[in-house]
C-alpha cells in the first residue's frame, strides 16, 4: 500500500478552534513565566541588597536595606498580580482545549468513534461542531480566526478510503505521537542530568513510556479492519493519547511537560 497522498491530513491543518487555544495557550505560558521570572529576580536583588550595607555618611539611610525593602514589596505585588491576571490557568485551560480539538479532528478525519463512516456528511459536523461547543464553554480565548472549525483537509481525508485513511493515521497521528514523546524523553533526560532534578528524570520515565504504549497501538493498525472495528480502533488510539493531556484539565497539579 502506498503512503497517504495529497488528501492526507496532519496536525498542520487541524481545525481553527486548535490555532486559537494553541495560541492562546502559548500566549498565557509566556505571560505567566515572564512573571515568574520577574518575581524571582525581585527577591533576588532583595536578598542580595539585604545582605550589604550603603550608607552615604554615618547617620544617614542605609540605601542597601531600603532597596532590599523596595524589592521585596514589589516581588509580592508582581505576585498578586501573577494570581489576578490567571495566566498560569488560561494556559492549562488553553492547553487542555487545543488538546482536545486534536484529537477530535483526528477522529472525525479518519472516522474514528463518535464519527463512524456510516454517519452522514451533515450528520458528522453538527456533531463536531457540538462537542467543540462543550470544550470552549468557559473558556477564555481571545483568539477567533475567520473561517470555518470543519475544513477542507479534514472533510478531504475523511472522504478517502478506508484504507487511505488507516495508512494517514498510523503515518501521520501515531508516528508523529511517538516521534514527540520520545523526543520529550530525551530532553526531559539531558535536562535532568543537568539539573539534578528528580522531578525532570519521572517526566523522562512517562513521556518514554507514553512512546513505547503508543508504538504498540500503531503496530496493532489493522489495514484490512472493517469500518466498526477501525472506529473503535481510532477511540482506543486516542483515549491512549488523552490519558497523557487530560491532566491539562486539572490544572496546576497536572504534568506541565507537554507543549504549548
Amino acid at each position: 500500500m502506498t503512503g497517504p497522498g495529497t488528501d492526507s491530513f496532519t496536525w498542520h491543518q487541524l481545525p481553527l478552534f486548535f490555532q486559537d487555544a494553541d495560541s492562546g495557550s502559548i500566549r498565557s505560558k509566556r505571560r505567566y513565566f515572564g512573571q515568574l521570572r520577574l518575581t524571582l529576580l525581585l527577591l533576588f536583588l532583595a536578598a542580595a541588597a539585604g545582605a550589604t550595607t550603603l550608607k552615604f555618611s554615618s547617620s544617614g539611610i542605609d540605601w542597601a536595606g531600603f532597596v532590599a525593602a523596595l524589592a521585596f514589596i514589589s516581588s509580592i505585588l508582581v505576585r498578586l498580580y501573577i494570581v489576578e491576571q490567571r495566566d498560569e490557568r488560561r494556559w492549562y485551560e488553553c492547553r487542555a482545549a487545543a488538546e482536545s480539538c486534536k484529537t477530535l479532528a483526528w477522529r472525525y478525519a479518519v472516522c474514528g468513534d463518535p464519527f463512524p463512516e456510516s454517519m452522514s456528511a451533515s450528520e458528522a459536523r453538527r456533531l463536531f461542531i457540538r462537542r467543540l461547543r462543550e470544550i470552549s464553554l468557559g473558556l477564555d480565548i481571545v483568539d477567533v480566526s475567520a473561517g470555518l472549525d470543519v475544513n477542507e483537509a479534514m472533510e478531504r481525508c475523511r472522504a478517502t478510503s478506508r484504507g487511505e485513511r488507516i495508512e494517514t493515521y498510523k503515518n501521520n497521528r501515531l508516528m508523529e505521537q511517538v516521534e514527540w514523546y520520545a523526543r520529550m524523553a530525551k530532553l526531559r533526560d539531558r535536562q535532568s542530568r543537568t539539573w539534578r532534578s528528580v522531578a525532570l528524570v519521572g517526566e523522562a520515565s512517562a513521556y518514554s513510556l507514553t512512546a513505547r504504549e503508543i508504538r504498540h497501538i500503531r503496530s496493532l493498525t489493522d489495514e484490512s479492519a472493517d469500518a466498526e472495528s477501525w472506529g473503535k480502533f481510532v477511540d482506543q488510539a486516542e483515549a491512549a493519547i488523552s490519558r497523557e493531556h487530560t491532566m491539562w484539565a486539572s490544572g496546576p497539579t497536572g504534568n506541565v511537560g507537554l507543549t504549548g
